[in-house]
């Protein structure tokens, strides 16, 4: 008589897919910068949609809203909430000032996703924040982009300095 022998079928388990978001934002309102967050947010859709180890987590943007305060930034605020549910643990984005433009919200966020976990990863800069030197290239970085919107702000102080050295008025700006 033949027997019959049962074979164990082991179940192989994959690997689990990371859940990756990604975050967006423009400052200011305008037709070219409206063009750039969709671009953005585009981009980022594929992205994490066609890498097999990622799972998609979201796109999180905000619109014509200034990154000098977390604040005002509801999408922003929405996302660090969902890595705090555990429904994040990669967050991408395009540059350190689009993410944030203080420096103290900067770290303050990067410090608070890193004891959670989960990391960030700036694709200008090339820095992700759990790597070892992660928190000290920010911390670097993050000034300069204030520097830089200082400087603008700047501009137009400067130019009523040397209107006012030439004596070149416009008539509602002579002085009294």
């Amino acid at each position: 008589m033949k027997t019959i022998k049962k074979i164990d079928v082991k179940s192989i388990a994959l690997p689990a897919r990371k859940r990756v978001a990604a975050y967006a934002r423009v400052s200011m309102e305008s037709d070219r910068l409206a063009h750039s967050q969709s671009t953005q947010i585009s981009y980022y859709n594929d992205l994490i949609q066609n890498n097999p180890e990622w799972e998609f987590a979201g796109v999180y943007a905000d619109n014509f809203i200034s990154g000098t305060s977390v604040e005002r930034r509801a999408e922003f605020k929405r996302m660090i909430q969902d890595c705090e549910d555990g429904k994040i643990v990669i967050i991408l984005t395009k540059s350190i000032s689009r993410f944030a433009r203080n420096t103290v919200d900067l770290l303050n966020t990067v410090r608070r996703l890193k004891e959670l976990g989960i990391e960030v990863q700036f694709e200008k800069e090339r820095i992700r924040s759990l790597s070892g030197d992660g928190e000290l290239m920010l911390t670097l970085l993050a000034s300069l982009p204030r520097r830089k919107a200082g400087a603008f702000s700047k501009v137009p102080l400067t130019a009523m300095k040397s209107k006012s050295m030439m004596r070149i008025y416009h008539y509602a700006e002579r002085p009294v």
